[in-house]
């Protein structure tokens, strides 16, 4: 897969901006990272669990217009955090655990878009 820094917007050579969600196949690099969650003996609990949350997270993801640069994700990332506190009611716990695994399913894939954000609070 072709690297990019998506800290500003990226055009490709026929002038358009490059969205990062048609750069990262967020399927193909979750079943890679539940392979290496097996791997490494996790729960099937856990496993269960993180896999869920990504899923969600990345379904989120796509059905926004477009993301083009890390801004843009970090604005969508929070965005859906505000959904989970405010639609669904979640508990600040389970924000905690959103915020975990989905900062360490982007970087065991190297991506570090949520690098600057920080684990909020447990209850």
């Amino acid at each position: 897969m072709e690297t990019y820094d998506f800290k500003n917007e990226i055009i490709d050579k026929n002038g358009n901006k490059i969205n990062i969600l048609d750069v990262y196949n967020f399927n193909k690099i979750k079943e890679s990272y539940i392979t290496s969650l097996k791997n490494n003996n996790y729960s099937q609990n856990t496993i269960k669990t993180y896999s869920s949350i990504i899923h969600k997270f990345t379904t989120y993801l796509k059905n926004q217009i477009a993301i083009y640069n890390e801004k843009e994700f970090i604005k969508y990332f929070n965005s859906y955090i505000l959904y989970l506190k405010q639609v669904k009611n979640v508990s600040q716990n389970y924000i905690y655990l959103v915020t975990v695994v989905v900062k360490k399913f982007l970087e065991f894939n190297n991506i570090h878009f949520l690098d600057s954000i920080t684990t909020p609070k447990k209850n």
